[in-house]
């Protein structure tokens, strides 16, 4: 299984477990990765101006933006066109769907494992926004 798969699998075995609509977990799985690969992306931004300063500043410092709004608008477009991209690829009822049937197919001891699977996946691309926001708290001393 792929990581979107393993991920939209831990999130479908945490929704089932309660009792709630299993439905959502592909929503769930759309909006998580959309955060994390936004992040992620804007971290590279950020990372390449520290490797190559100005570079922010020549493309998106000649507007009258301040650049707290220039980050938040980058951000929004980023985002928006990142769960586009998602919805349009994991977002149909038949990946969906299909994903779920192997998942069930599944003994019960593998589910598990899939499902932790999923969360690690999650918790390792987790990693480098922690740590940017923690270079960022950090500097600020």
């Amino acid at each position: 299984m792929t990581i979107l798969q393993c991920l939209l699998c831990n999130q479908y075995a945490e929704i089932s477990k309660r009792g709630g609509d299993a439905r959502k977990a592909q929503l769930n799985t759309l909006l998580l990765a959309t955060a994390l690969i936004t992040l992620l992306l804007i971290i590279a931004f950020v990372f390449y101006d520290k490797l190559n300063p100005g570079f922010l500043y020549k493309y998106l410092g000649g507007s009258s933006m301040r650049g707290k709004d220039i980050g938040r608008l980058l951000g929004a477009v980023v985002g928006v066109i990142i769960f586009i991209l998602l919805k349009v690829t994991i977002g149909q009822k038949t990946w969906y769907d299909k994903t779920i049937e192997e998942f069930n197919n599944y003994s019960e001891e593998e589910q598990k494992r899939i499902s932790r699977k999923g969360i690690r996946y999650f918790f390792i691309a987790s990693l480098p926004v922690i740590l940017f926001i923690l270079d960022a708290l950090f500097s600020l001393f």
